[in-house]
């Protein structure tokens, strides 16, 4: 029974996993366009009063102090507790405490608008007006996105990523493009209403006015560091890129933005992966009150997810700079830059279930220290690589220095609640081991393939790379079954549809 219970639960998150990240990474797609037609229809001048708008938004929404931070950790805490009654106390009150708070900020901000309205121009002024409706929508549409992660229902959020990204792509057609700004005001509103709307009829949740002030407390305490945390590693994650821009210019940056590039997109696969163990590990722990129960988790997770990004990378490390070479040939001296970020996206994602150990253990306080440390950390180095004459390729090698710091920081600090010395060094050579066998398998590769067509080289390197990997992905089988997982359900899927046709 155990073992059966284990296998459905491997197969629950692997489905969660890859539900959640196609959509993703569709409505990344999709969001692409919407950005170019947007900008398209706006124009310079109204794209730059929309972008002030949205910035007065994405500031006003840090007026949650991280309430929802609490909301994230201590639902799937409760639930796995079997503590319905807590769970809902706590979706109950971060709700009555986003609406009471909003108040206040919609106020400010409507009465700034009056004031202002003779020194600014009539877009902004429109665009100040219809703040409330926008902060509002996007306050309870982020709150119901964190409240069905904290619910693991990944395949009705991943849904709605790619409704989102469709409504707005035909609103931007319907609305922006023949009202411009004005329509774009309304696009908003409209998509806001549109995903609460959809989310509550599918989720069905629950909401009860509740605002004990104990709680709030509580919540606040909980959360408020995690907050502050993530808003230093939105400043850390920004920090190279304003080093370059100060000490080389306009230019530069232009041909890092390739190596950002690059970081975004595979970081934004490992967030899919974060996102929906998150919830698992924080429950389980909470069904089991048990740190080594939980090793799993944290330590299975990370090893494995340690060999699927330096596949991924390796892959991204022999295509991307073909890409560019055919699509964005004016960016190639960004490419050495590109391939050094690799190592920090590696081992950005190495630590994010160890922060999450930090949180179970309530030692939220330690995040932002570690944060505060790498932004000096990564701001002198990145400076010394500059004076070096490293150029942006230093840049880029000074902040992967940064992220390994934080991943080894984060790693002493984690495993002092789950193994000892040796245990430590083991885990350290099986996240370490898949990243260098990778290395030696790609400079083996460069070495001895080499093409005067560099699309046929890209492709027979490619194939090679994975031929080579398929050590690592055995291993993986090994520790997780997935491969049989993926074997189970599509078994399941023909099943079910002879059964169909044979009715």
């Amino acid at each position: 029974m155990e073992n059966d219970y284990i296998h459905e639960r491997k197969k629950k998150i692997f489905t969660d996993i890859v539900a959640y990240g196609i959509s993703g990474y569709v409505s990344q797609i999709i969001g692409f366009f919407v950005s170019v037609f947007i900008r398209r229809y706006l124009g310079p001048f109204h794209m730059g009063t929309w972008s002030i708008v949205r910035v007065i938004i994405d500031y006003s929404l840090c007026t949650n102090i991280g309430t929802p931070n609490a909301l994230y950790y201590k639902i799937p805490l409760y639930n796995g507790k079997g503590d319905k009654e807590e769970a809902d106390t706590v979706q109950n009150v971060v709700f009555s405490f986003l609406l009471v708070t909003s108040i206040p900020v919609i106020f400010c901000i409507l009465i700034a608008a009056f004031i202002l309205k003779g020194k600014i121009a009539e877009g902004l002024f429109v665009g100040l007006l219809i703040f409330p409706l926008i902060f509002f929508g996007q306050r309870f549409y982020t709150y119901f996105v964190m409240l069905l992660r904290a619910n693991r229902k990944f395949i009705l959020l991943g849904k709605s990523y790619i409704l989102d990204s469709i409504i707005h792509l035909l609103l931007i057609f319907l609305l922006v493009k023949k009202f411009g700004l004005y329509g774009m005001y309304a696009a908003s509103v409209l998509l806001v209403i549109f995903n609460i709307w959809y989310i509550q009829c599918n989720a069905k949740f629950i909401l009860k006015f509740k605002l004990p002030l104990d709680k709030i407390k509580e919540y606040i305490v909980f959360g408020f560091p995690i907050f502050i945390s993530s808003f230093l590693n939105i400043i850390l994650y920004s920090v190279d890129r304003l080093m370059v821009a100060k000490m080389l210019g306009m230019v530069p940056l232009g041909y890092y933005s390739i190596a950002v590039m690059s970081r975004s997109y595979t970081i934004g696969m490992s967030k899919s992966f974060a996102s929906v163990i998150s919830p698992y590990f924080i429950e389980d722990y909470g069904k089991e009150g048990d740190m080594l129960y939980i090793k799993k988790y944290v330590i299975k997770y990370t090893e494995i997810i340690a060999c699927v990004m330096a596949i991924i990378l390796g892959c991204v490390y022999i295509a991307f700079p073909v890409f560019v070479d055919y699509t964005m040939p004016k960016f190639k001296p960004g490419i050495n830059a590109m391939k050094a970020m690799l190592f920090y996206t590696f081992f950005l994602i190495m630590y994010g279930q160890w922060q999450n150990l930090l949180v179970v253990k309530e030692r939220q306080n330690v995040l932002v220290l570690i944060s505060l440390a790498a932004i000096i950390i990564n701001t002198v180095l990145d400076f010394i690589a500059i004076r070096m004459h490293f150029g942006i390729t230093g840049v880029a090698a000074a902040s992967a220095f940064t992220t390994f710091s934080v991943f080894i920081a984060f790693t002493f600090l984690g495993m002092r609640y789950l193994e000892n010395l040796k245990g430590l060094f083991l885990f350290l050579v099986s996240v370490f081991a898949p990243l260098f066998l990778v290395i030696f398998e790609i400079f083996l590769i460069e070495r001895f393939i080499v093409s005067a067509n560099p699309v046929l080289e890209c492709l027979i390197r490619l194939l090679l790379f994975m031929i080579c990997s398929l050590g690592i992905v055995f291993y993986i089988n090994k520790r997780t079954g997935v491969v049989n997982i993926i074997i189970n359900i599509i078994k399941n899927k023909f099943r079910i549809r002879n059964n169909q046709d044979c009715l």
